[in-house]
C-alpha cells in the first residue's frame, strides 16, 4: 500500500501476514533420515501428519480471524482517514481565511503602528521640555534649601544655647524653691510640734474640766439629798402650822368660855405665835432654797446644752486635725507643689490660732464651772454666761457614755425640784 493509507495500517498487520504458513508453499521438506536411523512405522508417520494438519487448520482459522480483524481495523482507518481529509481541508479553508484577516490586520497594525510611534515622539518631546523645566526648578529649589538648612542649623544653634540657658535658670529656680520649701517644712514641723504641745495641753485641761465635772455632779447629788431634807423639814412646818392654826382656833373659841385662863392662853398664843414665825422664816428659807436649786438647775441645762455643743464642735476639730495631720503627711511626698504648701501653712496658723482660742475658752469655762457652796449654804451662782460654740474644745475627751451620764443626772434633778416645786406651791 502506498500514500497516506498504508500510515493507518498497524503493524500488526503486516506481522499476521507475515505468520501465516501455508502447507506445501513455505514448508521446507524434510531431511531423509540418516542411513543409521530406523524407519517410523506407516500408522505413526499418519498420525503425525493428522496432528500437524490439525494444527494447520488451529492456524489458518487463527490467521482468518486476524484478517477478519485486520479488515474491520482497514476500513475503520479509511473512515478516519476520509474525516481527517475532511477535517483537514476545513482546517486549510480556516487557514485561507485566517491568512487573508491576518494580511487585513497587518496593514491596520502597521498603520496603528506608525500613529503610535509619531504620537510617542510628541510626547517624548513635551516630556522631555517638561523635565528640563523641572530640572531648571529642581536646581533653584535646591539653592532655596540650602540656604534653608543654613537657616535652620542657625537656628538649632541658637536654640540649644538659649535652652542651656533656661535649664541652668530652672536649676537655679528650682533649688531656690526646695531650699525655700525645706525651710517651709521645717517650719511647718516645729509648727506640728507646737500644735501637738498644745493638743496635750488641752488634754490635760479638759481631764482637770471631767474632774471638776464630777466634782460638780457630786455637789449636785449632795445638794439634792439637802434640798430633799429641807423638803421634808418644810412639810413638817407646814404640818405644825395647820395643828398651831387649829389649836389657836379651838383656843380662841374656848377664850369666851375660859376667861379664868385667858392669861395662860395667851402666853401660849405667844408662843403658838412664835413658833409660827419661826416656821414661815424657816418656809422662806426653803423657798430661797428653792429658787437658788432652780437657778442651778437652769444653770445646769445651760451648761448640759453647751457641753452637747462642745462634743459636736470638738468632733469637726479632730476631723481638721485628722484632714491636717494627712495633708501634712502627703505634703512631704510632693514637696514640689508650693502652692500646697502655702495652704498648708496657712490651715497650720488658723489651728495655732484655733488652739489659743480653745485654751482661753478651757480656762474660762473651768473657772465657770467652778461651783461650790459659802458659808451661808447658798449655792454660788455663775458671773458670765456661756456663748454658742465659744468653748467648743473643752469636752474633747468625754465620750458618749459620759455624755450620757450627764444627762442623765441632769434630767431626774430637774424632775424632781419641779414636783418638789409643785409640792411647795400646794
Amino acid at each position: 500500500m502506498d500514500g497516506p493509507r498504508a500510515r493507518y495500517y498497524p503493524s500488526s498487520y503486516s506481522g499476521c501476514y507475515g505468520s501465516i504458513e501455508h502447507p506445501g508453499r513455505g514448508a521446507v521438506p524434510a531431511e531423509p533420515p540418516p542411513p543409521t536411523t530406523k524407519r517410523r512405522p506407516p500408522t505413526t508417520k499418519l498420525s503425525e501428519l493428522e496432528s500437524q494438519l490439525s494444527q494447520l487448520q488451529d492456524e489458518l482459522k487463527k490467521a482468518k480471524e486476524q484478517l477478519h480483524s485486520s479488515e474491520l481495523s482497514r476500513k475503520r482507518a479509511l473512515q478516519e482517514a476520509d474525516d481527517a481529509k475532511a477535517q483537514a481541508a476545513a482546517a486549510s479553508a480556516q487557514a485561507r481565511d485566517s491568512e487573508a484577516q491576518l494580511a487585513e490586520l497587518s496593514s491596520a497594525e502597521e498603520a496603528r503602528l506608525l500613529e503610535l510611534r509619531r504620537l510617542s515622539q510628541e510626547r517624548d518631546r513635551s516630556w522631555q521640555s517638561e523635565l528640563e523645566a523641572m530640572q531648571k526648578q529642581h536646581a533653584a529649589d535646591s539653592t532655596a534649601l540650602a540656604a534653608a538648612m543654613g537657616e535652620v542649623h542657625r537656628l538649632r544653634v541658637q536654640l540649644a544655647a538659649a535652652a542651656r540657658a533656661d535649664r541652668r535658670q530652672d536649676m537655679v529656680e528650682a533649688l531656690a524653691t526646695i531650699d525655700e520649701l525645706r525651710v517651709k517644712l521645717k517650719a511647718s514641723e516645729e509648727a506640728e510640734a507646737q500644735a501637738r504641745a498644745m493638743h496635750e495641753e488641752c488634754k490635760q485641761q479638759l481631764e482637770a474640766s471631767r474632774a471638776t465635772i464630777d466634782s460638780l455632779l457630786t455637789d449636785g447629788s449632795k445638794l439634792m439629798d439637802s434640798f430633799s431634807l429641807v423638803v421634808k423639814e418644810l412639810e413638817e412646818s407646814r404640818a405644825k402650822v395647820k395643828a398651831l392654826e387649829d389649836e389657836i382656833a379651838e383656843t380662841s373659841s374656848k377664850a369666851a368660855s375660859d376667861r379664868c385662863n385667858c392669861s395662860g392662853s395667851e402666853s401660849e398664843a405667844a408662843e403658838l405665835r412664835a413658833e409660827l414665825e419661826a416656821a414661815e422664816a424657816s418656809a422662806l428659807d426653803a423657798n430661797k432654797k428653792l429658787e437658788a436649786e432652780t437657778r442651778t438647775d437652769s444653770s445646769a441645762d445651760a451648761l448640759k446644752k453647751q457641753l452637747h455643743g462642745a462634743l459636736h464642735e470638738n468632733g469637726q476639730l479632730k476631723q481638721e486635725l485628722h484632714q491636717y495631720e494627712s495633708e501634712k503627711g502627703s505634703a512631704t511626698a510632693r514637696t514640689a507643689e508650693a502652692a500646697k504648701k502655702g495652704e498648708m501653712e496657712t490651715e497650720l496658723r488658723r489651728l495655732r490660732v484655733q488652739a489659743e482660742q480653745w485654751r482661753k475658752a478651757a480656762e474660762t469655762a473651768m473657772a465657770l464651772l467652778t461651783v461650790g457652796k459659802g458659808g451661808n449654804g447658798k449655792v454660788v451662782e455663775r458671773s458670765e454666761s456661756w456663748e454658742g460654740g465659744k468653748y467648743a474644745g473643752l469636752c474633747e475627751e468625754l465620750d458618749d457614755d459620759a455624755a450620757a451620764f450627764l444627762v442623765g443626772v441632769q434630767e431626774p434633778e430637774t424632775v424632781a425640784v419641779r414636783v418638789e416645786r409643785e409640792g411647795l406651791s400646794r
